[in-house]
């Protein structure tokens, strides 16, 4: 240290002002944000959308037929792979699809077949005044997802 004292501060005094500062904007950032509804019911849309994907890659893939269940009443999604989805509460699910594939009443399904194509419908969710329809093109088996009124 010389005798005129120090002038001005070091690498690490700099790199612990910098940290501590990155920590308090990442607290308040995630304390303050606000979530947006919509982009839950968005999310449910295309969860719904990536599980009906999945299941006609799975019957390609395989050469057999997938089928999709909606469970209506119960608000759940099974098919595929994958775990049943719960589909939340607050989001009214109305489904058409095809009446020789409906199990039941309240069952609302979607076979894919081996060639890609299936056997089609729209699912529609909707929550407060966001709706999204979940298109499955009976011809080709495409699965698109639109913003619906």
């Amino acid at each position: 240290m010389s005798a005129r004292g120090q002038q001005g501060f070091t690498l690490v005094e700099m790199l612990l002002v910098l940290v501590i500062l990155a920590l308090t904007a990442g607290i308040a950032t995630a304390r303050f944000s606000v979530r947006n509804p919509d982009d839950s019911l968005q999310s449910v849309a295309y969860e719904i959308a990536s599980r009906c994907r999945a299941a006609r890659t799975g019957a390609m893939r395989t050469g057999a037929d997938q089928v999709v269940l909606i469970y209506l009443a119960e608000r759940v999604m099974s098919g595929g792979d994958k775990a049943p989805l719960q589909i939340p509460r607050t989001v009214d699910v109305v489904a058409e699809t095809s009446a020789a594939e409906q199990p039941a009443a309240s069952v609302a399904a979607v076979r894919f077949l081996a060639n890609g194509s299936s056997t089609g419908g729209t699912v529609r969710i909707a929550s407060g005044t966001q709706a999204y329809a979940i298109s499955i093109s009976w011809f080709t088996g495409r699965v698109s997802v639109e913003a619906a009124r």
